[in-house]
């Protein structure tokens, strides 16, 4: 079996008929656009287009939705899931290029801009991606297959200091040495490409302690940040967008681990002056109701910043 090469990852590009994604915080987010103008809305990590469904429902009678997702893969779904909404405009490409795409589509500034930084079912579902660790998938984890770096290729390339380092400081790893030195050994028997190669060397490290949490999740999360860039995308979201805003316009985030969330409230702290309203100093989390019909939005934290009116 050889493993995934920079271009191969992903090949499904429709949804393979089972249930959709569902959203998490669905409700509050469309508290939040209903506080706007909502004549121009943006989606820009669409998905399958939960979201962008239910905003849509909500646009003023002239108003445009853009679902924005890096995913070619989704495009499809996507599309479907829009097909009865006929403002919506269904496009490939990256939400931190969002101001760009605007211009060059002669978009006016939006009025609500939406951020879920979460994976999809169907991206968790695609055993190519291999972002599952309860599978035996190709350890891939690109969000995009456009090129970049596979998770395999950063685990079989890098060296011990490297890797450690990776792990904590995107999973928070405490045992990031441990696994990073088990990598080591298990890439010299044989160069690692499934994420059963990989989870044997985690459990060796972890030597059968299990805590809360799955002793991969950690190390997952890792290298999926690493792979897609995730933390830079999101720095620079939160620098090109709030200026685009429209006067009373919304950037709404929703993030699902500590590093995105303090990524998020520290931006909205820096920007909170007489341009700018944090309209969540704390967290908006989903309601027990929802956690419990949706466990995967237990760890969901929705923040909101505000361009004031002047």
């Amino acid at each position: 079996m050889t493993g995934p090469s920079s271009d191969s990852c992903g090949t499904s590009t429709r949804w393979n008929g089972g249930p959709h994604h569902t959203p998490a915080m669905v409700n509050e987010v469309v508290e939040l656009l209903v506080q706007t103008k909502a004549r121009f809305v943006v989606d820009g990590t669409a998905g399958e287009g939960g979201h962008s469904a239910a905003m849509s429902e909500h646009l003023q009678e002239d108003g445009v939705l853009l679902a924005l997702d890096r995913d070619p893969s989704v495009m499809s779904s996507l599309r479907g899931r829009l097909a009865n909404v006929e403002s919506a405009m269904v496009m490939k490409g990256l939400y931190q290029d969002l101001p760009i795409l605007t211009e060059e589509l002669g978009l006016p500034s939006p009025d609500f801009v939406l951020l879920d930084l979460g994976l999809s079912s169907f991206q968790l579902a695609d055993s190519e991606r291999g972002f599952s660790f309860q599978r035996d998938d190709p350890c891939d984890m690109r969000m995009s297959c456009e090129g970049g770096m596979s998770a395999a290729e950063v685990i079989n390339e890098m060296d011990y200091s490297q890797l450690a380092d990776l792990l904590y400081e995107l999973g928070g790893e405490r045992r990031a040495r441990r696994i990073a030195l088990e990598i080591l050994k298990e890439r010299e028997r044989s160069p690692i490409r499934t994420n059963r190669q990989l989870l044997s060397a985690i459990q060796r490290a972890y030597q059968g302690k299990r805590g809360r949490l799955h002793p991969a999740t950690r190390t997952f999360q890792a290298l999926r940040i690493y792979v897609n860039a995730e933390m830079e995308a999101i720095q620079k979201a939160l620098q090109v967008i709030p200026p685009i805003l429209t006067e009373g316009g919304i950037l709404a985030v929703i993030s699902y681990h500590s590093l995105e969330d303090s990524k998020v409230k520290g931006a909205f702290r820096e920007l909170e002056d007489d341009d700018y309203e944090v309209l969540t100093n704390k967290p908006v989390r989903p309601s027990t109701e929802e956690i419990s019909s949706n466990r995967r939005s237990r760890s969901a934290k929705l923040r909101a910043l505000r361009r004031r009116v002047i």
